[in-house]
């Protein structure tokens, strides 16, 4: 088998990037081509990351490229995001709610379930079999992919032959980019004949720097040298 080179690394972060769309732009405005109005809902009590910024970023480009309206509420608490979606729909009367995140999707789901003529549209969220509303449509990523080719870089690296994984809230998401990192760590041990011990440590939650901070030290001093986080802005600890 042949080694990844990082060309090949990056196309396949790329692609599972941008998989897993349940409907594109054309297909979501076919039904009104005028004057949509698209809601933007984001908290920033978890934090205002790259993955937020994406969102918000994405929403920016669809009111530039499609010409849609947009009107974005950007809460300094998750506590808000309920009040903030009633007044998108009853006041802005938005055709569709876009938010994202972890600790948006009980307020979410809620308001789909009270509003069954409205369109939702949530980010990275994992919704067990028959608790997703027929009206919230789910983009979802395949994370294990980007995360094999880290695993892989990190297995073809490491010195000390130990390497940590990070998680935050311990999700079906965050599994997969566990599984992926380990299935890539899998690949270099074959490549290079070698073992790698793979540390693996949750934080409990995606905004607590200092828990970030303790766990990566923890790796750390148990001989590890390169350590993968997968926990929002406890990672930046």
């Amino acid at each position: 088998m042949k080694p990844l080179t990082l060309l090949g690394i990056l196309a396949v972060i790329f692609t599972a990037c941008f998989v897993g769309y349940i409907f594109t732009a054309d297909t979501l405005f076919a039904e009104k081509e005028e004057d949509y109005r698209v809601g933007l809902v984001m908290e920033l009590e978890s934090g205002f990351d790259s993955f937020t910024l994406q969102i918000a970023e994405g929403v920016y480009l669809l009111s530039k490229e499609k010409g849609v309206v947009t009107e974005s509420h950007i809460e300094d608490s998750v506590e808000k995001v309920w009040g903030a979606t009633e007044s998108l729909i009853h006041e802005y009367d938005a055709d569709i709610i876009v938010t994202g995140g972890f600790y948006t999707v009980t307020q979410m789901t809620s308001s789909a379930l009270a509003n069954p003529a409205e369109k939702y549209l949530m980010v990275d969220t994992a919704y067990a079999a028959g608790e997703q509303p027929d009206n919230l449509a789910n983009i979802v990523f395949r994370s294990n992919e980007p995360s094999y080719a880290a695993g892989y870089a990190a297995g073809m690296l490491t010195k000390t032959r130990v390497i940590g994984f990070m998680g935050g809230v311990h999700t079906d998401i965050v599994e997969g980019f566990y599984h992926g990192f380990a299935a890539g760590i899998e690949r270099a041990e074959k490549e290079r004949g070698v073992q790698i011990e793979l540390l693996a440590d949750y934080t409990g939650s995606f905004t607590d720097a200092a828990l970030g901070y303790e766990s990566a030290m923890q790796m750390y001093d148990a001989g590890a040298d390169i350590v993968y986080q997968v926990a929002g802005t406890s990672g930046t600890g």
